[in-house]
């Protein structure tokens, strides 16, 4: 009988650890990430990664040409003369590897530099205009100015390259449900298409839950948030409601 019970008791603290041992996994990928080989590509730079659905996408910028280009978790990328595939990323980088295993690294552009960049110089409180009053209860019974839009794309951190020649606006416009939004018409050239997240007639909503309308608001929170936040931009595409996380360096 004493046996018996030394063997289910044996039994038990053998099945005990055994689950304590498994159930305690330990994300080795993440604590090793800083030291396993892989090259730095230091003449390219991520400004900016958009989340939409499965597939996220990155503009990728050229330090020595100043070409962009965008890549995806999906397509390749060829850098001396192999292509590399996305493998993982983390908040300072993204890892790349080819058909044999071998390891790149682009980094997200430095936040202050990109800061420094952006950055301009006050103006003279003696010229400025007098802020536009704008309804904070929904649709806006004014069309947006295009001082008021760069405003808010370099709140959002989309790169000043791709608005400061910018000379078309947004229109009004309505979801199906009567929410108001902007739309981002024909109008805008097929570059700002090819290097962001949306597309033509894409209504946009809301930016973390504000509405678009509401300009006071909606630039207040872009400022406390600051550039390197992630941003989730709600957005009406075809007739379908869709979150867009936008996370701009």
């Amino acid at each position: 009988m004493n046996f018996v019970r030394k063997t289910i008791l044996i039994i038990f603290i053998s099945l005990f650890y055994s689950g304590q041992v498994s159930s305690a996994k330990l994300p080795l990928d993440n604590l090793f990430w800083n030291i396993k080989d892989a090259k730095t590509i230091d003449e390219l730079f991520i400004v900016a990664s958009f989340e939409d659905g499965e597939e996220t996408s990155f503009l990728i910028k050229s330090k020595v040409s100043e070409e962009v280009f965008m890549i995806t978790n999906k397509t390749g990328l060829i850098v001396e003369g192999s292509e590399y595939f996305f493998n993982k990323m983390n908040k300072k980088s993204i890892l790349l590897k080819n058909s044999s295993n071998k390891k790149i690294r682009i980094s997200f552009a430095d936040t202050k530099d990109h800061l420094a960049k952006t950055k301009q110089p006050a103006a003279n409180k003696n010229q400025e205009d007098k802020p536009k009053v704008r309804t904070t209860m929904g649709y806006s019974p004014e069309e947006l100015d295009l001082k008021e839009a760069k405003a808010i794309a370099l709140g959002l951190g989309v790169p000043k390259f791709l608005i400061e020649n910018l000379n078309v606006l947004p229109t009004r416009g309505k979801s199906r449900t009567g929410r108001p939004g902007w739309t981002l018409t024909n109008k805008f050239p097929s570059i700002f298409f090819t290097l962001t997240p949306f597309k033509e007639d894409d209504l946009i909503l809301t930016v973390d839950g504000i509405s678009s309308h509401d300009i006071a608001i909606l630039n207040d929170h872009l400022k406390t948030k600051g550039k390197a936040g992630k941003f989730a931009v709600e957005i009406q595409r075809s007739g379908d409601l869709k979150m867009i996380e936008v996370y701009m360096r």
